[in-house]
């Protein structure tokens, strides 16, 4: 398979640098865009050869190489993903870095064939990921953002169900919501609200959460793990 035409992009938050180079002569030419699907897709079919079989797109691994696989891959070109942790991205081999400057050191790796491609998950698997990752972050953020709600003076109904497990309640509704459906026996000891004025005391790995007594002691009713 034949290649004519090498299009190298440096992708950015906001805009992207594209380098055009002639396999041929190795001559480039640079075009900067808004990094966007509508703006990619009209700079790559403007650069296109007539047969898009041979030309080829690159640019490296980071949190938009998906989309842009994607829509390189629905216009019939070839598509290489590489990754920025090879010896031509050290720094003490790097005089100068600019935009510019790296879509250019991708095409010339690209026309040398020396640039270390990437898998690229399909859309479906990447989706899956997504959402497994956003699922762990929701359940491990809870337990620091409360811990930080109570410090600031936020009311919490913190009842402990036993076997570790602890029931959060934001609003009083809830609280009164929730205890007819208890289980009897369910809680025993701690197992009644913190009341308005919770205390949060901080040490080097829990995070505990004392509630008024009836005798203006204070009484343990929950510890979380510090995961700040």
């Amino acid at each position: 398979m034949s290649l004519s035409k090498i299009i190298a992009l440096d992708l950015g938050k906001f805009k992207t640098v594209c380098c055009v180079m002639d396999a041929a002569t190795r001559e480039s030419a640079f075009e900067t865009v808004q990094t966007s699907p509508v703006s990619l897709h009209e700079l790559i079919v403007k650069q296109l050869p007539p047969s898009p079989a041979d030309a080829l797109v690159v640019f490296e691994t980071c949190d938009l190489a998906g989309w842009v696989h994607d829509l390189c891959q629905g216009l019939g070109v070839r598509v290489i993903v590489t990754h920025a942790n090879g010896e031509a991205w050290q720094w003490r081999r790097v005089k100068r870095k600019t935009d510019r400057d790296d879509a250019l050191k991708l095409a010339k790796l690209a026309l040398l064939d020396q640039l270390g491609p990437v898998h690229m998950p399909s859309p479906d698997q990447r989706q899956r990921r997504r959402l497994v990752l956003h699922r762990r972050l929701a359940t491990l953020s809870p337990v620091p953002r409360t811990a930080r709600s109570i410090a600031a003076g936020g009311f919490y109904h913190v009842l402990n169900r036993g076997n570790g497990r602890q029931a959060i309640f934001h609003k009083d509704a809830d609280y009164g919501a929730f205890l007819p459906t208890r289980p009897p026996g369910e809680g025993g000891e701690g197992g009644e609200s913190l009341g308005r004025e919770p205390f949060l005391a901080c040490s080097a790995s829990h995070f505990s959460v004392y509630g008024p007594e009836t005798d203006g002691g204070q009484k343990s009713g929950c510890n979380f793990p510090r995961r700040i």
